[in-house]
């Protein structure tokens, strides 16, 4: 997956200049597979693939677990939000809850992080093929570069371009694989038997 993403990643961030990333889920954190960092003049933080962000403080983390199936959303939740005390541990996950199906609904996350100068947001939108979800494609800028009302009118509408056509490719690179193994079966057509 990610080299179909790589060269759309480039692209975007060729149009948009900030840093873009995207990374999928590995054990409790999301791994960066691929980042831009390199080619953006505004990546402050410079952050290669291997770079490992938490699921419930950063945007890929909370869109990749917005758009989990359920089953797989309430067992990360329940390794996530262990129990401390009874009260507390309910209404985190109510709470989380509730961000989650927000999330979704809109169709991308939001994370803040506070900086020294100016706040660094990001944005995320899932990577499906179909209905399987692939990773996450998120986008890092500053707050008071980018006011986030307009981020979302600028950024959003292209991320989500962005996702579904490497999802498109993915599907298809999958399905000409299944297709050229099915011919080199033994027994079928075209397997030179």
């Amino acid at each position: 997956m990610t080299q179909i993403a790589r060269p759309y990643m480039y692209e975007l961030c060729t149009e948009l200049v900030w840093p873009i990333a995207i990374a999928t889920l590995s054990g409790s954190t999301m791994l960066v597979r691929q980042t831009t960092d390199h080619r953006s003049p505004l990546a402050v933080e410079k952050r290669g693939p291997g770079f490992r962000v938490a699921i419930l403080t950063s945007a890929s983390g909370l869109c990749y677990l917005a758009h989990s199936p359920s089953e797989q959303q309430e067992a990360l939740l329940d390794l996530l939000l262990r129990p401390k005390r009874g009260e507390e541990q309910l209404s985190n996950r109510k709470k989380t809850i509730e961000l989650l199906s927000e999330t979704k609904k809109r169709g991308y996350s939001v994370w803040r992080r506070p900086r020294r100068i100016s706040d660094e947001l990001s944005f995320s939108v899932p990577i499906m093929a179909r209905d399987r979800l692939l990773a996450s494609l998120t986008i890092r800028f500053s707050s008071t570069a980018v006011p986030e009302a307009d981020a979302i009118q600028r950024f959003i509408p292209k991320m989500k371009a962005v996702a579904q056509r490497i999802g498109s490719d993915f599907l298809a690179q999958n399905e000409h694989q299944a297709l050229a193994i099915a011919a080199d079966a033994p027994g079928t057509a075209g397997s030179g038997n």
